[in-house]
């Protein structure tokens, strides 16, 4: 067999051969208890690994040579798959959740990009499927083509749950990999790598333990760590840790006197009112005139007091974060203040 390290970059560059590494990686080092290679027409399966043990992942491994991995591509190359992989995932398992994510060796375009952090927005802040439609604009022609047919609340769950690791190389993944083996303090661990990747190779298709990996290469997958071992500062190490300390309670901290919300409400409002009566008043000197129609005039009203309203909404939202951004701050400086303290009162000096 040979050493992992000869493979040639040609063949490295290989879909299969990305595959193959990505499903080590999550064996080894996301330290997944096992996968299910290239089942339900996707590249791997990762089953029961969320904290609640009630979760299915599918993962697309996907290796370009050249360009940018692009939104059409994932239209007809990953979405199909994804798709079908999470229909039958719902009717096999309705109660977990399921994930998609697509990993590439490369970066995304400007299209995937906006899909992506809309995906993103809806799992983080959970947009409605109208709100998810409305923030990718610039791409709804090909996502309506991808939404054809499908059950909105299936889909808005669907898009939940996907998932994008961009810019992840073969050479990148390998050397994740080998450190870790490296931590576990297993010698030559591209031989092992090796070995691991021809069983994946031999398997082909079905489940994959970590376990087994753990027997076919003879050790436990265990990084090092040595509980016992306490590091040993230099002086100028302490001043660095103390001097930047120092600076993050004073960077992200706050000092400041409580900020009035109402009032930081009116300071932004009050001149926006002003000008608006303004603009609306000369409107209305118009009327008569042969400058404008009387409609050009109305709808120009009707603008103006629109946007009025939405700056006083905003203003109103802005000074709720200002405030709710003030509280978070003066918690972060008191809590790192409790830490010198503390620190101090066992003769610690910070």
């Amino acid at each position: 067999m040979s050493d992992f390290g000869d493979i040639s970059g040609v063949a490295a560059a290989k879909g299969f051969d990305y595959q193959k590494l990505i499903a080590a990686y999550y064996l080894i080092v996301e330290e997944v208890r096992e996968i299910e290679y290239e089942a339900d027409g996707e590249d791997i399966t990762i089953i029961n690994e969320d904290s609640n043990r009630n979760s299915i992942e599918y993962i697309q491994a996907k290796c370009i040579s050249t360009g940018s991995f692009t939104f059409a591509k994932f239209k007809t190359d990953v979405f199909p798959q994804f798709w079908n992989a999470y229909s039958e995932g719902r009717k096999r398992n309705p109660e977990k959740a399921i994930y998609c994510t697509l990993i590439t060796n490369v970066s995304w375009d400007s299209k995937l990009k906006t899909f992506v952090n809309a995906c993103e927005k809806l799992y983080d802040r959970g947009l409605t499927l109208n709100e998810f439609e409305q923030s990718i604009r610039v791409i709804r022609r090909q996502y309506d083509s991808l939404k054809s047919g499908k059950d909105n609340d299936e889909l808005r769950r669907f898009l939940w749950g996907q998932k994008t690791i961009p810019t992840f190389p073969y050479n990148h993944v390998k050397e994740r990999i080998l450190n870790y083996i490296s931590s576990c303090g297993i010698s030559k661990p591209k031989s092992k790598l090796a070995k691991i990747i021809n069983y994946i190779s031999e398997v082909g298709q079905g489940v994959i333990t970590r376990r087994q990996i753990e027997n076919l290469i003879e050790y436990d997958l265990v990084p090092i760590k040595d509980a016992s071992y306490k590091p040993i500062y230099t002086t100028p190490q302490i001043d660095k840790i103390l001097s930047d300390l120092e600076t993050s309670k004073s960077e992200y901290g706050t000092e400041d006197e409580f900020p009035d919300e109402d009032e930081k409400y009116r300071y932004m409002t009050v001149p926006v009112e002003k000008a608006s009566k303004f603009f609306l008043n000369k409107l209305d000197d118009q009327i008569g005139t042969i400058n404008s129609s009387y409609e050009e005039l109305n709808e120009a009203r009707e603008i103006i007091e629109s946007d009025t309203q939405k700056v006083k909404e905003e203003a109103k939202k802005i000074a709720n974060l200002e405030h709710e951004t003030w509280i978070r701050k003066k918690r972060y400086t008191q809590g790192i203040t409790s830490m010198q303290k503390t620190a101090n009162k066992f003769g610690i000096e910070l």
